[in-house]
């Protein structure tokens, strides 16, 4: 044994009898890294932990504001709107200068403000025909069925043309 495992070195705690217990100072010594290390590890810990409730309070931020926007949208749609997403952020826009603002006040502000944004009823309800779509009557479907009748009767190349000309027109 060494000079330094036979030293040993006051260490004082109350006990029970009010004794004063000696520990080796190789044991101390130990003890002491022990603890160092330890320390260490706790404030690892602590800084990580503050880390984690910084990143947490951020993406708890980005998912109440996630959820508005959602909400807000979905009012929109409601609403009609054709454009949903230049509306909301006409809508965003006009809620960031007032934050206790009614948001269905500010939808039909907009919807009166920029039309444009919305889709009307009769839009949505009733399709008119265009211009390029042909008129399928009762009358052309009989001048179809004349032709074919006639292509069939005669066989002729010219009866057979007219037919498929007037079927064409028809589709």
């Amino acid at each position: 044994m060494t000079e330094v495992d036979l030293k040993v070195e006051s260490v004082s705690e109350d006990t029970s009898m009010g004794e004063e217990k000696f520990v080796p100072v190789a044991e101390a010594i130990r003890y002491r890294k022990r603890a160092q290390a330890a320390e260490k590890e706790l404030a690892e810990a602590q800084r990580k932990l503050g880390e984690m409730e910084t990143q947490k309070t951020h993406l708890e931020q980005r998912l109440s504001q996630t959820q508005k926007e959602q909400t807000l949208k979905e009012k929109l749609l409601a609403a009609g709107a054709a454009d949903a997403d230049t509306a909301l952020l006409v809508v965003k826009d006009r809620l960031a200068g007032d934050e206790k603002a009614d948001t269905d006040k500010v939808i039909e502000q907009l919807r009166r403000d920029k039309p444009y944004l919305f889709e009307t009823l009769t839009d949505t309800t009733a399709f008119s025909r265009t211009r390029g779509m042909k008129d399928k009557s009762a009358a052309t479907r009989q001048g179809l069925k004349n032709a074919a009748s006639k292509a069939a009767q005669t066989a002729g190349r010219t009866e057979l043309m007219e037919y498929m000309k007037a079927r064409r027109r028809l589709h």
